[in-house]
């Protein structure tokens, strides 16, 4: 549970990056654009990644990851921007569906009632935690992200199970982010406006660590035998879902509604009857 527990803190500090990025004066485009090779360099230097260790036979499939990693961002904001945030929240976070699903169908995994339980209630929970609902126009665009997120979650356990090595994690992240950087740094260059103010970079630094830690962390609770895929992405997902909540209430004085209470009650419950389940 260490892990998947490292992969939630990681993963919700980014969001709060994101939320403070506008207040501190930071662009998101360039956080995102400093924040890749940042995750790239300390790999690099944090797990001592040689060139030798990235020339491995799933060198073209990270290289990949890393263009969809960056594409599926910008999807993001590109869905928010015509279908509006909450859509958009949704499709991120229901795209766990898929890679449960990979698991139970294509991995085949088994799940007991206790377990079902827990994912149902967790996502009964996104529903009513995102908010009101906005202008759903180009659909499209949240089903891509939809789409998009989910396999690039699947993928992660479908790397391990087809012949990667918990010893190949650094090097496969470190060739991730560097592809994704370079997707984005051409990206980047296709705008005007190039020049990254010091609050951008210092934002990205910060995102670029998080992203590190929360793509490696749910990288090892994936590879533990006595944790299904299932139970890792469920609990990791609806657990950003509850702290996310938490600290918006305590922190960032946003206010809850009514369904947002019951969704973060749903959302606690769903991980303990995961965590019960996974006992079970």
């Amino acid at each position: 549970m260490l892990y998947i527990i490292l992969s939630i803190l990681c993963s919700t500090c980014i969001l709060v990056v994101f939320k403070t990025g506008d207040r501190i004066g930071a662009n998101t485009r360039h956080i995102i654009v400093v924040g890749y090779p940042v995750s790239a360099l300390a790999g690099a230097l944090i797990f001592s990644v040689t060139p030798q260790a990235i020339m491995s036979p799933w060198f073209m499939l990270a290289a990949l990851e890393g263009v969809v990693f960056y594409t599926v961002f910008r999807l993001m904001a590109i869905s928010a921007q015509h279908s509006g945030i909450s859509i958009t929240g949704i499709a991120s976070k229901m795209s766990v569906v898929i890679p449960i699903a990979v698991g139970i169908v294509w991995l085949g995994e088994t799940v007991n009632l206790l377990i079902i339980a827990g994912i149902l209630c967790g996502l009964l929970a996104i529903l009513l935690t995102v908010g009101k609902r906005e202008n759903i126009a180009g659909w499209y665009w949240p089903l891509l992200v939809f789409i998009g997120a989910g396999l690039v979650d699947a993928s992660l356990k479908l790397f391990q199970v087809y012949g990667m090595t918990e010893a190949d994690f650094p090097a496969f992240l470190v060739t991730v982010f560097s592809f994704a950087f370079l997707t984005g740094l051409l990206h980047h260059l296709t705008y005007r406006e190039r020049t990254i103010n010091g609050r951008s970079v210092l934002a990205g630094i910060v995102l670029g660590l998080m992203n590190l830690g929360s793509t490696y962390f749910v990288m090892v609770a994936l590879a533990i035998p006595a944790l299904s895929s299932v139970f890792v992405y469920s609990v990791t997902n609806f657990g950003v879902v509850v702290l996310a909540m938490l600290l918006a209430l305590a922190v960032f004085r946003e206010p809850i509604d009514g369904k947002g209470w019951i969704g973060l009650v749903l959302a606690v419950a769903s991980i303990a009857l995961l965590y019960q389940g996974q006992l079970a």
